[in-house]
Formats: C-alpha cells, sequence, structure tokens
C-alpha cells in the first residue's frame, strides 16, 4: 500500500510540474521529451526540426506509445502545442482525439503511472525526475 501511496504522489508531482512548465511551448517540449526519454526510452521518438546547417534544432514532435495508447505532443509552424492520444487495439490505430494540453498532461501521467506500476525501470526513473 506505501508503494501505491509512493507512486500516486509522484505522478501528482510530475504532473503539476508539467502543468507548471506550459506556458513556454519550447521549454515544454524539452522537458517532456527529457522526461519520456528518461523514464520509456524505448518507447519515445524525438523528431527535431531545421537541416543541419542551422545552429539549433528544436524539438518538433514527441511520440510515446504503450501497449493501448500513444500521446503526440507537436509544435506547429505558428509555435502553438497540438496534442493528441491515439487508441490502439492490436497493433492497429483505431482513433485520434485531440486533447486540451491540460486533459492531454493528465492522461500521460495516467499512462505514466500504470507503465510504473509494471516496470522497475520505469518506477525508478519516475522517482529519480520527481526527486532532481
Amino acid at each position: 500500500m506505501e508503494e501505491a501511496d509512493s507512486a500516486a504522489v509522484r505522478i501528482a508531482v510530475l504532473a503539476r510540474t508539467l502543468h507548471a512548465e506550459s506556458a513556454d511551448a519550447e521549454a515544454f517540449l524539452e522537458l517532456v521529451a527529457r522526461l519520456l526519454l528518461d523514464i520509456l526510452p524505448r518507447h519515445t521518438v524525438v523528431d527535431r526540426a531545421g537541416g543541419m546547417l542551422k545552429r539549433q534544432h528544436p524539438i518538433r514532435l514527441v511520440t510515446v506509445s504503450f501497449d493501448e495508447s500513444k500521446f503526440r505532443i507537436e509544435r506547429g509552424l505558428d509555435e502553438r502545442l497540438k496534442v493528441e492520444r491515439v487508441k490502439i487495439v492490436r497493433g492497429i490505430a483505431l482513433r485520434s482525439e485531440q486533447k486540451t494540453l491540460a486533459q492531454w498532461i493528465d492522461e500521460l501521467a495516467t499512462a505514466l503511472a500504470e507503465e510504473a506500476e509494471r516496470s522497475v525501470e520505469a518506477r525508478s526513473a519516475l522517482k529519480r525526475f520527481v526527486t532532481e
């Protein structure tokens, strides 16, 4: 019971941190990418914008895949964030739902909590992120 309570607290802290950082699109995408690559490196794909001659390559798209869903966050040309959750059944994307950023953060935090219950690696990475 204590481990479940501890995980719930870590997820609440994670969600609150993401909500607080969501004002600056570029910084927010960097935070989300770092978090997801740390917790679920094999499930996370980060696409960066820019060509070979550009000095900086800001993040354009972050995708994290779970068994039953995929979360995508993309920065458009207008610098606005577009977020969606894709429902997956037996490896096939059935439905894509546009979300508000707040909904997306909360649903992602819930999915991360479920993954942390199944994976010791994800649980320890989540713990490191929250305690840093």
